[in-house]
């Protein structure tokens, strides 16, 4: 409490001092807005420097600071997407041991595959593919979001405004994240940006190429977050009916039906007729998604508050039985009533809002726009477009169960949008012949700067998930050592009674036959026995994992059977 007063005075502080005194720095701010200017006009390269920027910032951190390491279980997951992809396969053939080798998810059968979506694992398929690095698909996926968001904003606000925006977009905390991990949400920002972008330019004027990309904008989002991406879909298409010259009518132009709908139509049904092989090849069923079949298969608990927990199915590990019936379901029971889903929301935005909006900058922004908002929406439509889909998009949101900001970030974009446009409306509020209105930007934006810098240090030295990230770095250093020394390996891992299910250890590449390392559950003797006789020609390791904050116990296997 103490801590959060501290930054509420010294906001009102700054504040108050550039009201009083409105031309403060005003010098060093008409050089940065005029070269924001004269580079905004060369759209091109204004776009280039937010590719070029968010890559160097993006890489910078990895090689300067530490090299992302998987440690979730969602990253295991997209990185055996990755693997497939990057071999020519869109799904593998089920172990002939599979039960060995079941993990969070992750598809044993009908084959072997990510449960997720295949966007992600598209995109860390190329840094594997092209740069033998997977994470280097996932600094090209963010540098296109940024860039999909700055392109975005020039369809909604002034040049300037807009690259302002793109720049911003870079170095922000929650988009510096995604650019460090392998689990994502750079994609489905750029698939919510490439829609939001197209809607007004398709209504100031139907071109092909603006269909494209509202299709292109879609099937990003089909491919990353199905759900959130269907919600801002369907309201961006609304908007879009309501707001063009002739609504629905006008659709029917011998214009709009060769510029708009004929080109959306072959890129939705390209979409779906790829989407269904996919689900087929993975599922068996092109109407089936990998993400339902698994949850049939292991979950417990409901994706939406409306529906109920399913029957407990069978688990043959008591790892994955404590994560799916145990801990999955304590969201669902914080939210089964009224009172508690009213609570729970609560604190679940109030954290996306925390995340979205550093502190320093929260206080100075969030008064300033609820005082300008009953003005912007009389005054601009486009501002009452805005504030529509992102309530909407908000609304859509929230009977889900688990909310995260990598689920909302298809509508990231449109924070951004709806934020810079209050800053605009606000730039020029003048007082008695004051420019008050651009002093507070200007305070806004300097804020808005500190803040992010501040998070990102943060971030970098003292990261939320460092215990975790801990273990994972562990994993891959013994994975490295037992690869280097040239034999072929198995581990046999063996939890004790303290381990969370939240560090799992057995994850593998998309061909286990082929792998250097494999890394498999024990059973019981009989199972085990089939096991070491199949992988007869690797050297056998036990791991034993029981206090996960102590080190790991790596032994050989022939040791352990003796000692029995």
């Amino acid at each position: 409490m103490t801590h959060l007063l501290a930054w509420k005075i010294v906001a009102v502080a700054i504040l108050s001092l550039f009201l009083i005194f409105p031309d403060i720095g005003s010098s060093w701010f008409r050089r940065g807005e005029v070269l924001l200017r004269r580079l905004s006009r060369h759209r091109g390269l204004a776009l280039g420097s937010v590719a070029v920027t968010s890559l160097l910032l993006s890489a910078g951190l990895a090689l300067l600071v530490r090299m992302p390491q998987p440690f979730a279980h969602d990253e295991f997951s997209y990185l055996l997407a990755a693997d497939t992809f990057s071999h020519g396969r869109l799904t593998n053939p089920p172990h002939p041991l599979w039960e060995h080798f079941e993990t969070f998810h992750v598809l044993q059968q009908p084959t072997y595959a990510s449960k997720y979506p295949p966007g992600q694992g598209l995109a860390l398929a190329v840094g594997e593919t092209i740069f033998g690095h997977p994470i280097v698909g996932v600094w090209l996926a963010t540098a296109l979001a940024c860039v999909a968001v700055c392109w975005m904003l020039y369809g909604w606000l002034p040049a300037h405004w807009a690259l302002a925006g793109g720049l911003l977009t870079v170095v922000h905390p929650v988009v510096v994240e995604w650019s460090q991990c392998f689990w994502g949400g750079s994609m489905a920002m750029g698939g919510g940006a490439l829609l939001l972008g197209a809607v007004p330019r398709i209504v100031r004027r139907a071109r092909t190429r603006h269909a494209v990309l509202l299709g292109l904008g879609m099937t990003v989002l089909a491919i990353s977050r199905p759900y959130e991406g269907m919600v801002l879909t369907l309201l961006s298409l609304g908007v879009l009916l309501w707001w063009m010259p002739g609504n629905v009518r006008g659709l029917w132009s011998p214009s709009a039906l060769k510029h708009l709908v004929l080109p959306l139509g072959l890129v939705l049904g390209v979409t779906f007729a790829a989407l269904g092989y996919y689900n087929f090849r993975v599922t068996g069923n092109p109407l089936m998604l990998p993400y339902q079949l698994h949850e049939a298969t292991y979950g417990v608990t409901p994706l939406f508050i409306w529906h109920r927990p399913k029957p407990m199915p069978y688990y043959r590990h008591e790892v994955l039985r404590a994560f799916y019936a145990d801990l999955s379901t304590g969201a669902y029971r914080s939210q089964n009533t009224l009172r508690t889903w009213l609570s729970t929301t609560r604190l679940k935005y109030a954290d996306l809002l925390t995340l979205h909006f550093p502190t320093s900058f929260r206080y100075l922004l969030l008064p300033i726009i609820g005082v300008t908002l009953p003005f912007m929406l009389k005054r601009d439509p486009r501002v009452r477009i805005t504030s529509l889909v992102l309530a909407g998009f908000l609304v859509g949101t929230l009977a889900e169960v688990f909310m995260s900001y990598r689920y909302t970030a298809p509508a990231f974009g449109l924070l951004f949008l709806f934020v810079l446009q209050s800053m605009h409306h606000l730039s020029g509020w003048t007082w008695r012949t004051m420019p008050l209105g651009r002093s507070l930007v200007r305070v806004c934006t300097l804020a808005a700067l500190c803040a992010l810098l501040l998070t990102n240090v943060r971030w970098v030295r003292e990261p939320e998930e460092m215990a975790l990230n801990t273990w994972g770095i562990t994993r891959a250093r013994i994975e490295n050592e037992l690869e280097r020394d040239g034999q072929r390996h198995l581990v046999v891992v063996r939890y004790g009674p303290r381990h969370s299910p939240h560090r799992e250890w057995v994850s593998n590449a998309a061909d286990i036959d082929g792998a250097p390392v494999v890394w498999a559950r024990e059973m019981d003797p009989e199972s085990d026995s089939r096991l070491l006789k199949y992988f007869a020609g690797r050297r056998v390791w036990r791991l034993t994992v029981d206090d996960d904050d102590e080190p790991p116990v790596l032994v050989p296997y022939r040791s352990v059977a003796r000692g029995r």
